[in-house]
């Protein structure tokens, strides 16, 4: 690609649709089969495309970059393959934490994670915070590359582009700068519950748009019955909106962003609203914070949802200044560029493609 690297990146076989060789200059390859539509089934294609690629790709790499993968505990069989291989490791968050999970796929997903961690010559973690949720004798082979996250077009309300998404009598409850949103798949370590009863408590006015898909139907279910007569009109599931552009403009032009993740490191999700301006109430974990850096207001159940809402509605200047901080702040600290040096200088230490002295090691 531009740096004179071949890249290759494994994909799942889209369901339908063309079936692309490159992007953007990286080579695609596919696993042989499509994902099966059942959540169960899933996980063990999952599993299944994994190993595939560990073993098929060995031989054809330098460094094998694993984004929580599954199925690690193959990787001194892997490297056997290829002994020069270096593994580099991103876990993305604590998975077995999750309240989507059972007990045994959370007991599964520390047994991979311990894995990968012992067997990779190199770990990153998108959030300094996420260190501490890990054994601290691998932290001499981890650092800390942070996401980046694009500046979008900015994208003036026009209420006649929602009508793919909403019906006519939603879409007349919102305007500009007059309603919440959340995007966020709707599972339970996303408080999507807790954001509802918090804004039902308020008796907040400005309408509640949830953007986001279920794969677990009894959640959903759950949302919907805690839904009061008073409150159901405004409270709108849009299920996920996939046009960028209408995506965008709902979030760009909202009062303020609920942002309810609780077990991930750096949300591309929670970037985006950052650098769209968005004011943002996020659930208080440390990942958020660290991420926010004081710049939005921070609940750990619904009465204190509740309450920011109204201390929120109530300040216009505090709004402001956060809308304001979030976007210089994504600007100057998350982008693609310092993401991309920091993988192109942690890789080429990993290959003595450059002297290392004492002071660099892996320091970033």
């Amino acid at each position: 690609m531009d740096k004179g690297h071949d890249v290759i990146v494994a994909c799942e076989k889209p369901s339908s649709g063309d079936i692309p060789g490159f992007y953007r200059g990286a080579k695609l390859v596919y696993f042989p089969t499509k994902p099966p539509k059942s959540y169960s089934l899933r996980k063990i294609y999952e599993g299944l495309n994994d190993l595939f690629f560990y073993f098929s790709l060995a031989r054809k790499c330098d460094v094998m970059y694993i984004l929580a993968g599954l199925g690690t505990q193959v990787l001194p069989l892997v490297k056997l393959l290829n002994p020069r291989l270096k593994v580099v490791t991103n876990n993305d968050g604590i998975e077995w934490k999750r309240e989507k999970y059972s007990w045994f796929e959370k007991k599964m997903w520390k047994s991979f994670i311990r894995s990968s961690l012992r067997f990779s010559d190199l770990i990153i973690y998108d959030n300094p915070r996420l260190a501490e949720n890990f054994p601290k004798h691998n932290l001499k082979k981890a650092i800390t590359i942070e996401y980046g996250v694009e500046d979008p077009q900015r994208i003036g309300w026009d209420s006649s582009k929602l009508l793919t998404s909403l019906n006519k009598e939603q879409i007349s409850l919102l305007s500009r700068d007059a309603y919440y949103v959340v995007v966020a798949r709707l599972q339970k370590d996303n408080n999507t519950h807790k954001i509802i009863e918090g804004y039902q408590n308020s008796g907040s006015v400005l309408p509640l748009v949830i953007i986001g898909d279920s794969l677990d139907d009894s959640y959903q279910d759950s949302l919907e019955s805690l839904l009061r007569p008073e409150c159901q009109e405004r409270i709108l599931f849009t299920g996920g909106i996939y046009d960028l552009e209408i995506l965008n403009m709902l979030r760009q032009n909202s009062f303020a962003y609920l942002h309810g993740h609780s077990a991930g490191g750096t949300n591309p999700g929670l970037l985006e609203a950052m650098v769209m301006g968005s004011a943002v109430i996020a659930h208080n974990n440390p990942f958020n914070n660290n991420v926010l850096d004081g710049n939005g207001l921070f609940f750990s159940d619904s009465n204190e949802l509740s309450e920011l809402l109204i201390q929120l509605e109530g300040n216009e200047e505090m709004r402001r200044n956060f809308s304001s901080n979030n976007r210089s702040r994504a600007l100057g600290h998350y982008t693609w560029e310092r993401c991309m040096e920091l993988h192109e200088r942690s890789f080429g230490i990993l290959l003595n493609r450059r002297k290392r002295t004492n002071k660099e090691k892996w320091k970033t």
